[in-house]
């Protein structure tokens, strides 16, 4: 797999996007990385342990299960410095994006700066002192990487031709940007027809997945909305999280939306929602 840097990645997009899309820099690459078009990741070449979550809900991991890393990471506050929020993001623990010579993917992992002495371990009166919550990071903007793959697929879905790469190379700056010939009457409809095309495909298909859903009974609605319920409480999770409510990173739907991405499958914030306010309303059997 390979990847873009910031200055790259606005550069390709703005070069070989529509004019009706342009012009294209931060704000709109948050946006794609929000809604999961593209995937921020930061190279990382240190040390991870994957773990378990404590009575606080907090990833912890045991020393002795420290071992070297090499690949890519992401996690979902990495928009936050695309979105400007903050200069420096501070984390301790993230996700698997790739680790190079393997297919894992998808781990939640602390991240640890030292190996760990195998040696030492047997010689450590307490159990909790080999544990650990990670390693403090300081995550800037101009670490973030792009898979390359992800930009093509967007530009792809929303324009045609040969793909322009980038010429700029190195760390985040003000890339060039190189004007494109205007396009003709006739060529600007035919891409508004294609863009229709694409609206109308995907409103079918929204359609059928609704029509699909119907397939279950109400009975099965129900027993499945119970079982979600009682993942709910066993998760630790806000009953009174408000179902629909993704922008907020601790509601209830971001998480689930975050882990399923992160497990590699895709489900909608929308219907996400529909499924948790169905198991928060379950009335209690008689």
């Amino acid at each position: 797999m390979s990847y873009y840097n910031l200055e790259q990645t606005l550069e390709v997009f703005q070069k070989n996007l529509p004019e009706t899309l342009l012009p294209f820099g931060l704000p709109q690459l948050a946006d794609l990385c929000r809604r999961g078009e593209v995937t921020p990741v930061l190279p990382y070449a240190r040390y991870v342990s994957e773990g378990f979550l404590d009575e606080n809900g907090q990833l912890v991991s045991t020393k002795k299960d420290t071992r070297p890393f090499n690949g890519y990471l992401t996690l979902p506050d990495l928009t936050d410095l695309l979105f400007q929020l903050t200069e420096t993001l501070v984390i301790s623990n993230a996700y698997i994006y790739e680790e190079i010579g393997t297919k894992d993917k998808g781990a939640l992992v602390t991240l640890e700066k030292w190996g760990y002495d195998h040696n030492d371990y047997y010689h450590e009166r307490d159990y909790h002192d080999g544990l650990s919550s990670g390693d403090t990071h300081y995550i800037g903007i101009s670490n973030l990487l792009f898979p390359i793959e992800q930009v093509k697929v967007y530009i792809s879905s929303k324009s045609s031709g040969v793909l322009d790469e980038p010429a700029t190379i190195g760390t985040f700056g003000t890339p060039a940007l190189i004007q494109c010939e205007p396009k003709t009457d006739k060529e600007r409809v035919i891409e508004l027809e294609k863009e229709l095309a694409e609206v109308k495909a995907e409103l079918k298909k929204q359609t059928d997945a609704l029509d699909n859903d119907k397939h279950l009974t109400t009975r099965s609605q129900n027993l499945a909305a119970k079982i979600i319920l009682a993942l709910i409480d066993v998760a630790g999770l806000n009953r009174d999280s408000p179902p629909y409510q993704y922008d907020e990173l601790n509601s209830n739907n971001r998480l689930i939306y975050d882990q399923i991405k992160a497990n590699g499958m895709k489900v909608s914030p929308q219907k996400i929602g529909y499924w948790l306010d169905l198991a928060i309303n379950q009335a209690t059997d008689e």
